[in-house]
């Protein structure tokens, strides 16, 4: 499947747990944020061949060697508080034996 159905379809995913009330807001945040990286990256790879290995949407967003509006670099720019906690924690969990 290529990265941009793939994206398609975490925005899907992400829209559906808001709909159907399934509000866990990390696991939502992430398919959308999901959805946009994999999006960028599709569009990468098929204007360049190739795209950064990176999770970063600024950087990936520089990328495409375009302006993008003051609106989306802000917003890729302001830090949530969900980006500082891991959305599967390796460490602290109890009972796990690595």
């Amino acid at each position: 499947m290529d990265l941009k159905r793939r994206a398609i379809d975490m925005l899907e995913n992400a829209r559906d747990s808001l709909k159907k009330g399934r509000f866990w807001l990390r696991l939502t945040c992430f398919s959308a944020h999901q959805a946009v990286e994999l999006y960028l990256k599709g569009v990468l790879l098929d204007l360049a061949g190739s795209y950064p290995f990176t999770h970063d949407l600024r950087v990936l967003l520089d990328s495409l060697g375009e302006d993008a509006p003051d609106e989306i670099l802000e917003a890729l720019t302001t830090e949530s508080p969900l980006h500082r906690v891991p959305l599967f924690p390796i460490n602290g969990l109890q009972g796990v034996q690595r």
